[in-house]
């Protein structure tokens, strides 16, 4: 078994649903949105092999609509040096037409009465806008069976967490992770990573946005 992760230790303890290994994979993840790829190289480091390969789905394949593609191949990169490559089963390659079923089948499950609202305002932007994030990053991306669609939010906070141009984003994906089965105990803690991980502007925005949540929480 890898050793913890010495970062876990600067952070409060986490809810007892989420164990080290998973936690190391959301910091990994916010590793990749800083671009700080000896940080991921560290995190990964001390995942257990049977972790590899969640934590290669989460911060590196999944990451790249949240981070960009530059970021996401920069770790990606860096990985491959220390010998951590990624696995995937080809012959679970699906259609287009597939992808974008399923993407439609996840972004309602993740917005809920919201999902036609918000895929016509994408749409308003551009149709190949709201044609690529339906077929890719939630056909392709959030729907894939390698991690729960629990933990894939989780992971998506995990990312739009470090970017404080992010935030209506950010906002999006802690009620989806709500929505999906994330605690909020989980969500706050995922947020939080950003207090270590990023500079204090990025962390400001990102508790501005969890302190807006929780007013509207408790709200009457």
């Amino acid at each position: 078994m890898s050793k913890l992760y010495p970062l876990l230790s600067k952070l409060p303890k986490a809810p007892s649903t989420i164990c080290p290994q998973f936690r190391t994979i959301l910091l990994a993840v916010g590793h990749v949105a800083r671009g700080d790829v000896h940080g991921v190289t560290s995190a990964f480091q001390h995942l257990d092999g049977s972790f590899h390969n969640k934590g290669y789905e989460l911060a590196i394949v999944q990451a790249m609509p949240f981070v960009g593609i530059p970021r996401a191949l920069h770790a990606a990169a860096s990985l491959e040096v220390a010998g951590v490559v990624g696995h995937a089963d080809e012959s679970r390659m699906v259609s287009i037409g597939e992808l974008r079923e399923r993407g439609d089948s996840t972004f309602n499950e993740i917005y809920g009465r919201n999902a036609l609202r918000v895929k016509r305002r994408l749409r308003q932007f551009h149709p190949f806008v709201e044609q690529w994030i339906m077929t890719c990053n939630y056909g392709a991306m959030l729907s894939r069976e390698d991690a729960s669609l629990r933990e894939r939010e989780l992971a998506a906070v995990a990312a739009l967490s470090m970017d404080r141009c992010a935030a209506v984003q950010l906002a999006s994906h802690i009620r989806g992770a709500l929505k999906v089965g994330a605690s909020y105990e989980e969500v706050r803690m995922t947020v939080e990573h950003a207090r270590v991980l990023t500079s204090e502007d990025d962390w400001s925005t990102a508790e501005a946005v969890l302190q807006r949540y929780e007013r509207a929480r408790y709200a009457l």
